[in-house]
């Protein structure tokens, strides 16, 4: 959930435990900014938050809600992209990288399978 007037990212109690457990499995990224106090969806609240701000901007610039959704929904292909390997650029790798528990989740859905089998 992001309140786009503040700013703030917050993951829903359920996603959080699902990160966390990730991350305690050994699954998780273990660099310095994944294994402070927020546990290893750090980075990824990270990314978030610099993705809201970036809506925050645009909208207090005048950009309207059909600007806005079209953000979330390239943020969101961004990262079915690097799920599938699609990451093209150096930019791409560390945003890879930052997002592993995130996309190791998404894998694991059937609908990402189904996804895959329409993609093939």
């Amino acid at each position: 959930c992001c309140d786009l007037k503040t700013g703030k990212v917050t993951l829903s109690p359920a996603y959080k435990s699902e990160l966390e457990s990730d991350e305690s499995s050994g699954n998780g990224n273990n660099s310095d900014t994944s294994s402070s106090s927020d546990g290893g969806f750090a980075q990824v609240k990270h990314l978030d938050n610099a993705f809201a701000g970036e809506v925050q901007v645009g909208l207090a610039m005048g950009r309207d809600e059909t600007w806005a959704r079209e953000m979330l929904s390239e943020y969101a292909q961004r990262i079915v992209d690097m799920a599938f390997g699609d990451a093209a650029s150096a930019d791409e790798a560390q945003a890879l990288a930052a997002n592993q528990p995130r996309i190791r989740l998404l894998k694991a859905t059937e609908q990402f399978h189904r996804h895959a089998e329409r993609r093939a």
